[in-house]
């Protein structure tokens, strides 16, 4: 069985390679507008994003990883902490940076788009 110590290793992990790919795509993870821009973009094209990032384009690639990487720490972050996690995301941003704002942009994005309040209707 895993621990917690392995777990938190393979978030830690996750956290650094998604700034990277940030770092890579010139993506400045600080700046909530570019973030917000960047899930947008995601959200929209993620299946040309896909394609493209099949085809060898590196930035295409770059992006689909940052939203696997992204989705990987959201299943981590539910095993180690709960499935409300989200509820206490400004304390996990404190830990892990990029992802959390990332995190932050994708729900924002989700409620915009009704996506959120879909959901909880049918809960």
């Amino acid at each position: 069985m895993f621990t917690d110590g392995f777990l938190q290793q393979d978030m830690d992990d996750m956290v650094l390679e998604i700034e990277r790919r940030c770092v890579a795509l010139q993506l400045d993870y600080s700046d909530e507008v570019q973030v917000q821009l960047f899930v947008q973009d995601m959200f929209q094209n993620i299946d040309l994003h896909k394609h493209n990032a099949a085809s060898g384009d590196v930035r295409a690639r770059n992006r689909v990883e940052i939203y696997g990487l992204s989705m990987l720490m959201h299943d981590a972050n539910q095993v180690r902490f709960g499935l409300n996690y989200l509820s206490k995301i400004d304390e996990l941003s404190k830990l892990e940076g990029a992802w959390t704002i990332l995190a932050k942009a994708m729900w924002r994005e989700l409620e915009s788009r009704g996506i959120e309040k879909e959901n909880k209707g049918q809960s």
